[in-house]
């Protein structure tokens, strides 16, 4: 089932909207967000699978890194028909959560996958190494730019722009690299809307629209992020309408936040 893949890569798109400096670091070590994926199935809301996101700092390093998690299975009511497991693993730098190495385990039905990126920005390359039970090795470079980020390390830097400063239909573009290749997108900053979030209540948010390019998503304008409007900047809810279908991710549980 190729929807889980496509929102691990919706997930991470919404990401990037400049290549700014961050202006402040909204998490922390310890961190843990829980997330489900419900997918729209013959006129009903299905609940598909977990996400979890972690924040791990890198100790014995001559400068602060953070090692970054983003791990997603299907429930095990969904196993014997998908099994679908993903891992991804990315150490950023702490303070420009610039991607150094992604690294990245995937299980789809016993298809397996194992990649690593190492981003090199003084150069503009990134070496990729890939290997999977399908297909022959894959050693290549690819072009990366100032804003290239990988899935993970783009959320996370979204997380840190100050969206007070920005005016509701501002966009920008970035670019990421997944499934080794650079994939562009436009990200546009909608402005606050409220919206409920579990154990949370009503909460003011900041909304993104974004498009991604067209192999990937049906309708450009119906795929919306929701970040919290507060300190903390946590990712709340996204909608996304694929091929596959329309898909609903929320916010089930915070720990270890920063503020």
């Amino acid at each position: 089932m190729r929807i889980l893949i496509l929102v691990l890569i919706y997930v991470a798109l919404l990401g990037g909207v400049s290549a700014q400096v961050p202006s402040t670091i909204p998490y922390q070590n310890g961190e843990v967000l829980n997330f489900k994926v419900s997918y729209f199935m013959k006129s009903l809301w299905t609940d598909l699978a977990g996400l979890e996101m972690k924040v791990i700092d890198v100790p014995g390093k001559s400068k602060p890194i953070n090692r970054l998690e983003f791990n997603a299975s299907t429930f095990s009511s969904w196993d014997s028909y998908v099994k679908i497991r993903h891992s991804y693993q990315t150490w950023v730098d702490e303070a420009s959560v610039k991607p150094l190495i992604m690294k990245q385990n995937s299980d789809v039905k016993g298809h397996t996958k194992d990649a690593k990126y190492s981003f090199k920005f003084k150069s503009g390359i990134a070496a990729i190494d890939v290997s999977s039970s399908d297909g022959s090795p894959l050693k290549k470079d690819l072009t990366i730019y100032a804003n290239t980020y990988d899935i993970v390390s783009l959320l996370y830097y979204l997380r840190t722009l100050d969206f007070e400063k920005l005016s509701p239909g501002k966009s920008f573009p970035v670019t990421v690299l997944f499934l080794e290749r650079i994939l562009k997108i436009n990200v546009k900053y909608l402005g606050k809307e409220t919206i409920s979030i579990e154990k949370q209540g009503k909460k003011s948010c900041y909304k993104l629209a974004m498009e991604l390019e067209n192999n990937f998503v049906v309708k450009k304008d119906a795929n919306f992020l929701w970040l919290t409007a507060d300190s903390n900047r946590t990712p709340a809810q996204i909608t996304a309408i694929f091929k596959e279908g329309q898909v609903l991710v929320k916010l089930t549980e915070a720990k270890g936040l920063k503020n």
